[in-house]
């Protein structure tokens, strides 16, 4: 399998992963609001994107692909996910047509560029731990995947570069 289909496949499992914890996260009162929907799905993306980079950095690097540093790739990218998730989730918004608890509308995206790390720090203080949580389970099970792809094709563990 080449690096680029490899990585792709790793920011998938992010996204089913990150699409879960969304659904986790916002669904304790059985349903889903447009604005959590919207963060839902650009934690998902943001995932499958940091995931996509990470991965291809790691499997690049030829480095010996270690329960560790899953983990690790897990945690990093359950945090580069939060800027994505916020700034689609205001985008969502601002094209949607939202408005706040005043009748305006919500800021639109160059305002969400400024505005947005506000959001991220808060979230990361608040469900950064938990989704870190969620980004180790993802990296365990890519993790599991390439142990059963590297089984299959050789007797060694190390990631090869073709």
């Amino acid at each position: 399998m080449s690096l680029n289909r490899q990585a792709f496949f790793y920011s998938l499992i992010f996204f089913a992963v990150a699409i879960a914890a969304g659904i986790f996260i916002f669904s304790s009162d059985g349903s889903l609001s447009i604005t959590d929907a919207g963060l839902t799905l650009g934690g998902g993306l943001g995932a499958m994107l940091s995931a996509w980079i990470f991965y291809r950095i790691i499997l690049r690097s030829g480095k010996t692909f270690s329960l560790l540093l899953s983990f690790f790739a897990g945690i990093i990218i359950s945090i580069l996910a939060h800027p994505f998730a916020w700034y689609l989730m205001i985008l969502f918004a601002y094209f949607a047509g939202q408005r706040d608890s005043l009748g305006q509308l919500t800021m639109n995206p160059w305002e969400g560029l400024v505005y947005l790390w506000g959001y991220v720090l808060t979230s990361l203080l608040f469900f950064g731990w938990l989704t870190a949580l969620f980004g180790v389970g993802g990296g365990s099970i890519a993790f599991l995947l390439q142990k059963r792809i590297s089984a299959k094709k050789t007797d060694g563990f190390a990631l090869t570069r073709k």
